[in-house]
């Protein structure tokens, strides 16, 4: 039984994600990015206000303590799943390598991002941000 459930689950979990970019119809509405420690609580409370919004339009709100089933799947579900990424931009955000991931993925798959910031929060310096300057040393 188990040898059987494993392909048809891999199979159905394909297929629902080929469907999804073929009707262009995308499960969240909303994922809300954030750093746990600094920004949790008002990721809650975030999910709690959207949600209305969200099942108006046809969608859901994504906060990973309530939907990540799968930490792996994490990045293709921000590529396949969803229509807008809400950053919450704490002094945090960006020293998380997870953030980081969801936010890069975001910008290279063309999913829509808003930033809301913090009042800690700051724009990494450049010398943090030069990344080609630091491969070619």
């Amino acid at each position: 039984a188990v040898f059987c459930t494993f392909p048809l689950g891999l199979l159905w979990l394909c297929a629902s994600r080929f469907f999804n970019v073929w009707t262009n119809r995308k499960p969240y509405r909303w994922f809300l990015c954030h750093h746990k420690g600094t920004s949790g609580s008002l990721a809650r409370l975030l999910k709690l206000a959207l949600t209305n919004e969200a099942s108006r339009q046809g969608g859901k709100v994504f906060l990973d303590v309530d939907d990540l089933r799968d930490l792996a799947h994490l990045f293709l579900t921000v590529r396949y799943d969803v229509r807008t990424m809400l950053v919450i931009a704490s002094a945090e955000v960006f020293r998380s390598p997870w953030c980081l991931g969801e936010v890069t993925t975001a910008f290279l798959h063309g999913v829509d991002s808003l930033p809301m910031c913090g009042y800690d929060f700051r724009l990494p310096e450049s010398r943090h941000v030069d990344v080609e300057s630091q491969l070619q040393r």
